[in-house]
């Protein structure tokens, strides 16, 4: 009667798993918080929050192509005790993102030996003038090209970031969840063991007394030793994952920190309640995989947009280079320089070149062409790559959790079996060996089904994670 009180005693702590539970007085490191910690002190999330000011300062000197520039020289020649010339000028020129330069400025040159046309009124003149593109340039230049492509790439930094974090955090949230699951596994482990300690015991004192035969003993240390090689593995796989996920944990210094010892993932009550309880997401609040606005895909397109700008300066280079300058001129009298201004007054010019055959340009143009084209067959497939991927990920994860609910109904059904074959063994009519079969199945369905948990909250991760949104669910 004493023996089958303490086997009835060992089976029910071991009956105790068909519905799992972890109570722990250590820290539980939830998930939510975990991923928050990522993203304030990561390496990675430090790096990405600079790709904004870097995309600022590039911007910031594209647009120093169309700043005013002032120029000035004097040059002067004296030779025994003559001076041959002098010329004195400054000049200031704005650039405009229309293609039109304007300038202004003044020259005064003089000298027994200057050059007749570099001659000026002794108070010098005053002159202010445009410079027009009538054909490459006109509409496009590099100054201009520049300003768009950095106003795109500034764009593209901020995507970046998102896209940098969306990847931070879904890795982070892997390891998170391999930890979950080789902690609770070792857990599992480390109850299967003491349940199968206690069992030898206990067979090991009524053995020495005649009530059971001493090879129920072996049956019982083989137990032992199976679990045994089980905890030890689960301790190796739990101190992997968990060094492993430290690494995504650093300071406000910068300094990588380890998880503390009391530190653990989240319990499987939670994680339950997460996916069979009222608090699962509905499959029409998850289909928000938005084409137009995944940062990843908007990348794509301001990339294809660049190599755009690229083609059409591109193919403005087949124009001939055309360039009108007209500049009126005034003479400096006393304070009023405009006194003398008539538009009989001006200098003008006007630059033309074109290659005769155009091979470079023509090169270059078909290069951009095709260089567009690819980013753009690169983007359909990605588009749909992502899309198929994000919609692989909600069957995954509607699966696993139809799966846990079975998984949790084998549970308790190998617990039954473990304790039917408990009530056999107590009345002569089985054996330590289906015992520990009965009890080494209950353990492997414990053991899928903490897989089973990690995994679904993976898949469930992964949605977000490819709807471009894992970054936006956590917030610093």
């Amino acid at each position: 009667m004493k023996m089958r009180t303490g086997i009835i005693l060992i089976v029910l702590i071991t009956c105790l798993g068909n519905t799992y539970r972890l109570l722990s007085q250590d820290t539980i490191l939830g998930f939510g918080e975990a991923m928050r910690q990522v993203r304030s002190h990561h390496p990675v999330a430090n790096a990405a929050r600079l790709g904004p000011e870097i995309a600022k300062a590039q911007l910031m000197k594209a647009r120093g192509n169309f700043d005013p520039v002032g120029t000035g020289s004097i040059s002067q020649k004296y030779f025994d005790s003559k001076q041959y010339y002098s010329l004195q000028g400054g000049q200031i020129k704005l650039p405009t993102r229309v293609g039109i330069d304007l300038m202004a400025g003044y020259e005064s040159n003089g000298g027994i030996f200057l050059n007749q046309e570099a001659s000026t009124p002794p108070g010098g003149l005053w002159y202010g003038g445009v410079s027009l593109p009538l054909g490459q340039g006109l509409l496009i230049d590099e100054s201009r090209a520049d300003l768009w492509t950095s106003r795109l790439s500034a764009q593209n930094a901020i995507l970046n970031q998102q896209n940098m974090t969306n990847d931070l955090l879904f890795e982070a949230s892997e390891i998170y969840w391999e930890w979950f699951r080789s902690y609770h596994v070792m857990k599992i482990a480390e109850e299967a063991y003491a349940n199968a300690t206690q069992r030898f015991q206990a067979i090991k004192r009524y053995a020495g007394v005649g009530d059971r035969s001493m090879i129920d003993t072996t049956e019982a240390m083989i137990q032992i030793r199976n679990i045994s090689i089980l905890l030890d593995q689960a301790r190796l796989d739990l101190a992997k994952t968990q060094r492993y996920f430290s690494g995504y944990f650093w300071d406000e210094n910068g300094s990588n920190k380890e998880l503390s010892s009391n530190e653990n993932p989240e319990n499987t009550d939670r994680i339950f309640a997460e996916i069979l309880g009222d608090q699962v997401t509905g499959m029409e609040e998850l289909d928000f995989f938005d084409q137009q606005n995944h940062p990843y895909l908007r990348q794509l397109v301001n990339k294809i947009e660049q190599l755009d700008i690229e083609r059409r300066l591109k193919r403005d280079k087949l124009k001939p280079k055309a360039d009108l300058k007209y500049i009126p001129l005034a003479q400096n009298t006393g304070s009023n320089t405009l006194s003398q201004f008539s538009i009989n007054n001006y200098r003008w010019g006007l630059e033309f070149k074109m290659p005769l055959f155009l091979r470079k340009e023509r090169g270059d143009l078909k290069l951009a062409e095709l260089k567009v084209r690819e980013a753009d067959l690169f983007y359909r497939y990605k588009s749909t790559e992502l899309y198929n991927k994000f919609n692989n990920k909600i069957t995954e994860w509607q699966v696993t959790t139809d799966q846990i609910r079975q998984s949790q109904q084998a549970v308790d059904l190998y617990s039954t079996m473990l304790g039917a074959e408990t009530r056999l063994f107590e009345s002569g009519e089985s054996s330590v060996f289906l015992i520990n079969a009965r009890e080494q199945a209950l353990i492997n369905s414990r053991i899928k089904l903490m897989e089973l948990l990690a995994k679904n909250r993976s898949a469930y991760y992964g949605i977000f994670y490819l709807a471009g949104k894992m970054a936006d669910t956590y917030t610093e």
